[in-house]
């Protein structure tokens, strides 16, 4: 957060400056701290990080890969490799996946009773439209078809009835709806 605190011109010298990104890189090796949710050290590493948009042709060949892969393609330390993907996409930011949850944690939680199966994805006016991140988001098409064939049909985690009531009774009853 100290980075941007005095805005983004600011923050774009800042991460330019190699003895900034050693500082930057001991923080994001050190987890967490107030104020500041530290999603690579939460996701377990580079290796699980994700490039989903760059908005930059330089590094488009890299969208789909892991920050750890570019970086080792790039000979470079994964978070050097990160920094500098975004500040070539910018204006705009760009965007990377965090894989912080394993199969077995989400069958777990799929299988408790109060948990309730919805989307952080905004609707689209156009199917497959990209949205603010440049992209169609993952979420915005397939949710509940994919519980169904995964946890239903592949996976037999939950009924079908299980499944449909968490997708729609449930959390329709904890908004009071």
């Amino acid at each position: 957060s100290w980075v941007w605190a005095d805005g983004l011109e600011k923050g774009i010298e800042r991460v330019r400056d190699p003895k900034v990104r050693e500082r930057m890189k001991k923080e994001v090796a050190a987890g967490s701290m107030p104020g500041w949710s530290n999603l690579v050290h939460a996701s377990g590493g580079f290796q699980n990080v994700r490039l989903a948009n760059s908005f930059s042709d330089k590094y488009r060949r890299f969208h789909g890969r892991t920050l750890a892969e570019i970086g080792a393609e790039l000979n470079l330390d994964p978070a050097d490799a990160a920094w500098d993907i975004a500040l070539e996409g910018l204006p705009n930011r760009a965007v990377a996946l965090y894989f912080m949850i394993s199969e077995q944690d989400v069958q777990l939680a799929l299988r408790q009773p109060w948990v309730s199966i919805g989307s952080d994805a905004a609707a689209a006016v156009n199917y497959g439209s990209e949205g603010a991140i440049g992209l169609p988001h993952p979420r915005a098409y397939g949710t509940f078809p994919r519980i169904i064939a995964e946890y239903v049909k592949r996976n037999q985690v939950l009924t079908l009835e299980d499944a449909v009531r968490k997708m729609t009774g449930w959390p329709a009853q904890r908004m009071g709806l």
